[in-house]
């Protein structure tokens, strides 16, 4: 028996979660940007239009990089705050298959991306999916304070960690690598060192509710408390071959207490690091 229900809101990436018992709501954005060393896989600001497809126990899609769809990015002509370019750069040929299933309290996440292309997709990352509270329970109220990261097998609250932009931050396991993010100028960072895998969670205003999500090989994460409200655990999946597929897991857990719930997490992802990804099996 689940208090959870998921359904997709479209032909967009956005999928809308429900907790019944808490009358709580979020959406997801799954995932909302891939990015590899030699260009965008996918980009946040355009609709990819998946398919979605129902599986028995939750939804998921397939989509692939297209010279098309790099054009209709670029010529949306994003810049950032200094004004440079933004998705100059493409790979193509990269195909992505994206699940999200139901199972009890919680959700697990399965993004997995196959090099369909002749060349070797250089240090591929993901967002993993833009978590969006859209409940009063989880909105405002002091909500910098009430976002967590793991630092030290601890579930932190972020007012009191050090970072660059009041508003929203990028949290790494190894700041120093902070300039390879790409996006600092929106993101700003923190020279905190957080736990790897990177593990994020949210407590409710009243203090009785909890959601941590995080993945396997994230080393890092994203906190954004303006209108989005959202949360990213950022897996990183390294070089891809051609012919090459490499999976990540992940989980969205939810429960009364953020610390008990961040220490679940960290030993499911832990246990989850050793599966190989072509025999890794999501409900195993």
């Amino acid at each position: 028996m689940t208090n959870l229900r998921i359904s997709p809101g479209g032909n967009d990436r956005f999928v809308a979660i429900e907790h019944g018992l808490w009358n709580s709501q979020w959406q997801m954005q799954f995932p909302e940007a891939i990015n590899a060393k030699e260009g965008a896989i996918m980009a946040w600001p355009s609709n990819c239009r998946p398919e979605w497809e129902r599986l028995s126990q939750g939804w998921g899609y397939s989509w692939r990089t297209t010279e098309a769809y790099g054009a209709d990015v670029h010529a949306m002509n994003h810049r950032d705050t200094a004004g440079n370019p933004q998705y100059s750069e493409f790979f193509v040929g990269l195909a992505l298959r994206a699940e999200m299933l139901v199972g009890g309290d919680e959700l697990r996440l399965s993004l997995t991306l196959t090099n369909e292309s002749s060349m070797v997709a250089h240090s591929v990352s993901c967002d993993g999916g833009c978590w969006q509270a859209r409940s009063e329970a989880f909105m405002n109220n002091e909500e910098v304070a009430r976002s967590h990261v793991m630092v030290g097998w601890s579930m932190i609250s972020m007012a009191s960690l050090p970072r660059s932009l009041a508003i929203r931050c990028a949290y790494r396991c190894d700041p120093a690598k902070r300039n390879s993010l790409g996006e600092e100028w929106f993101w700003g960072h923190s020279a905190t060192a957080i736990d790897f895998p990177a593990i994020f969670g949210a407590v409710s205003a009243d203090g009785k509710k909890a959601i941590v999500l995080g993945y396997t090989a994230a080393e890092s994460g994203l906190a954004n408390s303006d209108g989005h409200h959202c949360l990213h655990s950022c897996p990183s999946l390294g070089h891809i071959a051609p012919g090459q597929s490499v999976r990540r897991i992940g989980y969205v857990l939810f429960g009364s207490d953020i610390h008990v719930l961040g220490n679940t997490l960290k030993n499911k992802l832990v246990a989850g690091a050793g599966f190989e990804p072509a025999t890794f099996r999501l409900w195993a």
